[in-house]
């Protein structure tokens, strides 16, 4: 089962290569546990920003050295709304994104699990804010 959830985050990484370049996105967020998720994005070499965000402080160090992330430490939000939400809100504050600009969201449910990644999601940035004021 562990061998399975690999190749498919394998697989979902690989393809965010053409989501990225067909979107135009500006930057991938991914939620990875323990770091896998974004060691995968890593190895497709991307040309856009790769924020990895994890509650584990040991991820977060492992996270450092790969290429094209940064890592991001925040709590584990409670689905996946929130998430989306801290994104956006860390994204416009920090200047690193519009809104409106369009980014990729790779995930799995629920949140904080290791092994369930299987979502990829176009996001335009500020889209929570508004639903979430």
């Amino acid at each position: 089962k562990l061998q399975e959830s690999r190749y498919r985050t394998a697989a979902l990484a690989h393809g965010v290569a053409s989501v990225v370049r067909d979107m135009k996105a500006k930057l991938i967020v991914v939620w990875s546990q323990q770091g896998g998720a974004a060691r995968y994005l890593s190895q497709n070499r991307l040309r856009i920003p790769i924020w990895a965000c994890t509650s584990d402080q040991i991820a977060l160090r492992r996270m450092n050295i790969l290429y094209g992330v940064q890592p991001i430490l925040l709590d584990l939000p409670e689905d996946t709304p929130a998430f989306l939400y801290q994104i956006d809100q860390l994204l416009l504050a920090s200047k690193a994104c519009e809104p409106g600009d369009p980014i990729v969201v790779v995930s799995g449910t629920p949140l904080g699990s290791v092994g369930v990644t299987n979502t990829l999601r176009i996001h335009y940035v500020g889209d929570m804010c508004r639903i979430n004021p």
